[in-house]
């Protein structure tokens, strides 16, 4: 078995019984403009070999490219978890032949065994990758995490594993949420996963991206486990440990128990330059105040009326409505007594707020169209990405660039040890109301794929005829 990477968590596996590509991300930047490749690569489509089949890991948009799957023959089968959203994806594109996968039950392609591993992931359905033929095995954990059960059960099925392609990063994605993030336990687990797993060689992968252009700021504040510091962790607990950095380009030799490594021996992928550096952490950098470019030319009057729209008119009743009949994420608030804010920030620079004051004694939620003293919830958003989010033209993905949150509730109650005082995390209401809630939110996710596919075709005939973009 010979394993490319391309970049990212997009791998080429040439087995017994084909080739395989997994998460396929061919072009920068990727994940809607927000990120490029890091370090920086060129994938030449042209060059990948006939495949056997695509693996996708789960929906998120570094994972699953709709770009990247249009350029792929919709011959090939396709495996991927049954997640509505990504079969969606599949169906639109025209892929003929989608194999869900169930974690655990293993598939037979050929001389080539593909074994689906679960996640204790709850927010999004996503699964691993043993894959193993008479060379050897190759375990593609991608986002996933495991469970101690997981990891035994692993061993007992397949034995030693030969390559490890794991997690590392604990990247900050609480950042966008003003959440606070837990970087040592993370990075504990996942240095736990790798050294119970025991593999023979283990590859820090699926985190080969960099925020780019205005956004990339970020990269100082997301990014706080680089490779080299896991390898050295890696190497402190256990000395004896192979870890191998692979670039874009770079390929993975199994035969008979050993692992080769070949640097830049693929035609299909190559590394153009290291730019990693630029995901230097320093929780010190500066953040940007919030600016709306308007990258979609919106008009000035329809945003004000659009945001009226869903923040003074649509979501004060639902909040009543929620409120009165106990669901959960409202329910919280009122419980909490939390006064929660939104701003939304105009193309022209100014800015508009709308405030919702739950009272926790009455039960009752007080909306305002104007800024409160001290919320103890406040949410920003440029105007924009609330006007591509609700008409289902970006997904939460790039609008999250594009907001932010800050959260101050706390939970007090006398204990027999005397007086404490708790941090507690609430979920988003404006997000929760877009994605469950406003008026055709059963539709949102894939009005999104719509768009994007009919971006797609737009861009394709414009190709076909010579018409520049």
């Amino acid at each position: 078995m010979r394993a490319t990477l391309l970049g990212h968590a997009c791998w080429l596996l040439d087995t017994a019984a084909g080739s395989f590509l997994t998460d396929p991300v061919f072009d920068d930047p990727f994940e809607e403009g927000t990120v490029t490749s890091c370090p920086r690569r060129v994938v030449r489509v042209e060059q990948l070999p006939a495949l056997r089949g695509i693996l996708l890991s789960h929906r998120h948009l570094d994972h699953c490219d709709v770009a990247s799957l249009a350029q792929l023959d919709r011959a090939v089968p396709v495996y991927c978890p049954a997640d509505p959203w990504l079969l969606y994806s599949l169906q639109r594109l025209g892929f003929h032949h989608v194999q869900t996968l169930i974690p655990w039950h293993a598939l037979r392609i050929d001389e080539v065994q593909l074994l689906p591993t679960p996640s204790l992931n709850r927010e999004v359905l996503e699964c691993g990758f043993m894959v193993q033929d008479a060379t050897g095995t190759l375990f593609n954990q991608v986002d996933t995490f495991l469970a101690a059960d997981t990891i035994q059960r692993l061993q007992r099925e397949v034995g030693q594993v030969d390559v490890h392609l794991a997690m590392y990063a604990s990247q900050n994605f609480h950042f966008f949420e003003s959440q606070r993030q837990q970087t040592a336990q993370l990075h504990g687990i996942n240095l736990h996963t790798v050294w119970s797993l025991g593999a023979r060689c283990v590859v820090p992968a699926a985190a080969g991206f960099r925020f780019v252009d205005v956004l990339a700021w970020l990269n100082r504040h997301v990014f706080p486990i680089s490779q080299q510091r896991f390898v050295q962790d890696l190497h402190h607990l256990n000395p004896a440990q192979r870890v191998e950095i692979l670039q874009p380009g770079d390929t993975l030799t199994l035969a008979s128990g050993t692992v080769a490594v070949e640097r830049q021996a693929a035609a299909c992928a190559s590394l153009v330059e290291d730019d990693t550096h630029l995901l230097a952490y320093d929780a010190t950098a500066p953040i940007p105040p919030l600016h709306d470019d308007n990258p979609a030319g919106y008009g000035l009057k329809g945003l004000q009326e659009l945001a009226q729209g869903v923040l003074g008119l649509g979501l004060p009743p639902y909040l009543t409505h929620s409120l009165a009949a106990g669901e959960s994420v409202v329910a919280q608030y009122g419980h909490h007594g939390v006064t929660y804010q939104v701003e939304v920030v105009f193309p022209d620079g100014t800015q508009r707020c709308w405030s919702y004051r739950f009272d926790r004694q009455q039960r009752t939620v007080r909306a305002m169209d104007q800024a409160t003293a001290v919320p103890e919830v406040r949410k920003s958003i440029t105007a924009s990405a609330l006007a591509d989010w609700c008409l289902g033209r970006r997904s939460y993905f790039a609008i999250r660039t594009e907001s932010r949150r800050s959260v101050q509730v706390y939970e007090v109650a006398r204990t027999a040890q005397g007086v404490m005082a708790q941090e507690v995390e609430l979920p988003d209401l404006l997000t929760h109301y877009i994605v469950h809630a406003m008026k055709g939110a059963e539709r949102r996710g894939r009005e999104w794929i719509d768009w994007q596919i009919a971006r797609l075709t737009r861009t394709a005939s414009h190709g076909a005829s010579g018409v520049s973009g």
